[in-house]
């Protein structure tokens, strides 16, 4: 029994040292959010962070890979200390005057609520705010905008950092908000500050409300293609969320990737006339790098996007300059990107959900050919399998029609408004007869599959709330699931780079 346990953990050892050397960001990556995680549940001062980081580390020290596990821990203590060195405190009170300026767009969230952030200052110390108010019409919501300066009343309750990472108020502590504010009175603007993204983002919406009237199937284009937020009913976004398809209607990676995926491929023939290939690559890759940036800076600067933003980067860095870099490299570089510029991101849903899609995406493409029905269906899969298991693990629920609407539908749908419903809105801005039959054709297909969400996503059955030992035994059977998966593509992709 002794010498099984040695050679297995010799085994693990050698493909240890194999996924290091082919995809070193992989483990490194992994090292960073462990030092970070020391700095959330052990303290925050950078002496005492770095003795805890020197303990994790001192039963590794004697191998050669202790300096590189030291320098993992010591960026990830490293990083946090830079980004949140000293945090601003507020002081709870009640029924106080601030003068300040609206830093965020109002948001809708639900019914008869408002949300939005409040930059403001108290005896030269600066603070950010998150208000909550409820919408009436003599509280002055609807007049006021990003970048507005005016006057609030309301209550503040500060924030605090408390142990749970994954709890409301540690949230925002991660958000560096230093309190929250139940507002009762707003002001009309004192000085209104616009910007180009704001101004262009609001015409467009008033010039298709005024052409095409503000039906579900607008607000799905709006919604899937552009990140408006607030656009959608509570019970259809309840519908998709039920039916596991809450993906579609924020602008992440999937909508940035397939921009730069369809810009790339339709860029690609022009390669054949330029006279070098490899200047041809990159001028290709660096325009689609660009329709992918300029296409994240008008839907905003949401989390979301710029993480979606940074992978695709990285895919498009690999590919400009021609290396076939493997996922586990391209994924601890885009996860790296991210605890290195916002710390602590590991302890958010949405990154979570968006790296676990992304491992379901890379298993799922090993041994099978990219242009095959088998890898569509295979990735889909792997990718529902991952996902999943998040959202098991942190809400004890999973759509049990999930797997198979995602299949048929969430592609597909994504696909046609993230591309046709872009293209049909420009040419429908056109002074050209029949320019508007092609957007009332993606409205229509948009109307017809969401009475289809409705439908299903009222179903008893559409979702499995668990919660208890049912909660761990699924949540057992779907981590065996995804490592089956992980090493049958591991095995896969043994005699290949990572």
């Amino acid at each position: 029994m002794t010498r099984r346990m040695r050679l297995a953990g010799l085994q693990i050892m050698r493909r240890y040292i194999r996924i290091v050397r082919q995809a070193p960001a992989f483990p490194l990556s992994l090292l960073v959010a462990l030092g970070q995680c020391l700095m959330w549940f052990v303290a925050q001062e950078l002496w005492s962070c770095v003795v805890a980081a020197l303990g994790g580390a001192i039963l590794f020290v004697a191998s050669k890979k202790g300096v590189g596990l030291l320098v993992g821990l010591l960026l990830g203590v490293a990083t946090v200390y830079v980004h949140y060195p000293v945090m601003a405190q507020i002081v709870s009170e009640n029924d106080v005057v601030l003068n300040g300026a609206v830093v965020s767009a109002v948001q809708r969230r639900r019914p008869g609520e408002a949300n939005f952030l409040f930059q403001t200052e108290v005896d030269g110390q600066s603070y950010l705010l998150r208000c909550r108010t409820v919408d009436l019409p003599w509280r002055n919501i609807y007049h006021i905008q990003n970048g507005d300066r005016l006057f609030l009343r309301g209550d503040i309750k500060g924030v605090t950092k408390t142990m749970h990472p994954l709890s409301w108020q540690g949230w925002l502590w991660r958000q560096n908000i230093s309190g929250e504010m139940r507002v009762r009175f707003i002001s009309k603007p004192l000085m209104r500050k616009f910007s180009l993204r704001t101004t262009s983002r609001g015409w467009i919406q008033r010039w298709v409300y005024e052409k095409f009237g503000d039906e579900r199937g607008v607000n799905l284009v709006l919604s899937m293609a552009l990140g408006y937020q607030d656009v959608l009913s509570p019970t259809l976004e309840g519908a998709f969320k039920r039916l596991g398809l809450t993906h579609l209607l924020v602008v992440s990676g999937y909508q940035v990737t397939l921009l730069y995926t369809v810009a790339v491929a339709l860029l690609s023939k022009s390669m054949l006339f330029l006279p070098r290939r490899l200047s041809a690559r990159r001028i290709v890759g660096g325009i689609g790098l660009a329709v992918a940036f300029l296409y994240v800076v008008f839907i905003g600067s949401e989390f979301s996007g710029i993480r979606a933003m940074l992978a695709a980067a990285c895919v498009g860095g690999g590919w400009i300059v021609g290396r076939q870099t493997g996922f586990m490299q391209r994924w601890g570089v885009a996860l790296l990107l991210l605890e290195v510029f916002w710390p602590f991101c590991i302890f958010d849903m949405g990154v979570i959900l968006t790296f676990a899609a992304l491992w379901g995406i890379g298993i799922g493409a090993q041994g099978v050919k990219a242009d095959s029905w088998q890898a569509f269906v295979r990735v889909n899969l792997c990718v529902w399998l991952t996902t999943s298991l998040v959202i098991m693990l942190w809400q004890g629920s999973v759509s049990t029609l999930g797997l198979l609407i995602n299949i048929l539908l969430a592609a597909p749908w994504s696909i046609m408004n993230c591309t046709f419903g872009i293209v049909s809105l420009i040419v429908a801005m056109l002074p050209v007869p029949g320019s508007t039959l092609l957007f009332q054709g993606v409205m229509w297909i948009n109307q017809f599959l969401s009475e289809q969400v409705l439908y299903w996503g009222a179903k008893q059955y559409s979702q499995a709330v668990l919660t208890g030992h049912r909660q761990l035994i699924v949540s057992c059977l779907l981590l065996l699931c995804v490592s089956y998966v992980s090493v049958q593509a591991y095995r896969n992709n043994s005699r290949q780079s990572l």
